[in-house]
């Protein structure tokens, strides 16, 4: 973060996934979902769990690549911990925020001997008074998953029948760590979330799931560039016909332009 704000100097949103993650939106649509946000950051950030609190309420010592948790409680934190994720949208201003609060750097060396400081980190931040685009301290403003709009994760144990309260239906490819990896059957449900992107598409599970995300993003991705020049085009010239077409018989004309360019339509 800190290098791009050396380097690049127009940017206004950071966005942080990982390497399984996959666009379920257009970049048009994540600039205009940005453009929504006005300045607002959007991650997870909600009070934790009694299970998720011994992460940070005791120490824990690295061995053999793990971090092993101890018996000796760790000193209180100096404010409220928030559980999140590392997978997070924040704007500009708030980055340059929490590289000159000190209590950025207060909370990093608190982290040290916990366990998953990811976890908690950029969510307590969220909630740090006077953040650019963060939210008050208050539970009502706690934010889930499932509300931001970074990536979307189906969890195994939220999984079943959506009309018995279940969160999402049942994963049609496998699970890894309790997390799906998404198969074909799930891409109808997929497309109708609101978030960026979504977590976890593995060729090696459902090789179809990955390919048709990637050429339905494409396709909606050329018929919006393509609507984009004729509109352009239309507003430029202006009608041919004496009679003014109607804003209907524009989008009409718009469309089955489209369609003839690219050889696709909108289904």
């Amino acid at each position: 973060m800190k290098e791009l704000l050396t380097r690049h100097l127009t940017w206004k949103y950071h966005i942080n996934i990982c390497g399984m993650d996959f666009p379920i939106k257009t970049n048009l649509e994540i600039v205009h979902k940005l453009q929504e946000l006005n300045g607002k950051n959007s991650l997870e950030s909600e009070v934790a769990s009694g299970k998720k609190q011994q992460r940070w309420k005791y120490h824990f010592d690295g061995f053999d690549g793990k971090m092993v948790k101890t018996d000796t409680m760790k000193t209180p934190p100096f404010t409220s911990i928030f559980s999140g994720s590392a997978y997070i949208v924040v704007s500009r201003p708030f980055v340059e925020h929490i590289f000159k609060h000190p209590m950025t750097k207060q909370l990093m060396e608190w982290s040290k001997d916990t366990s998953s400081p990811d976890e908690f980190f950029w969510a307590t931040l969220q909630r740090m008074p006077g953040a650019p685009g963060s939210d008050p301290s208050h539970p009502k403003y706690d934010v889930s998953d499932v509300r931001s709009v970074a990536r979307q994760v189906k969890w195994k144990y939220l999984e079943g029948d959506v009309t018995r309260g279940r969160l999402y239906p049942p994963c049609t490819g496998s699970h890894r760590r309790s997390v799906c990896i998404y198969g074909a059957g799930d891409l109808n449900w997929i497309l109708q979330q609101h978030h960026l992107f979504a977590n976890k598409f593995d060729v090696d599970v459902d090789s179809i799931a990955l390919q048709s995300v990637e050429h339905y993003i494409r396709q909606k991705t050329l018929v919006a560039a393509c609507h984009g020049k004729v509109l352009s085009r239309e507003l430029r010239n202006g009608p041919t016909e004496t009679q003014q077409p109607t804003r209907s018989q524009h989008q009409i004309y718009i469309i089955i332009t489209c369609q003839n360019k690219i050889g696709t339509g909108v289904r």
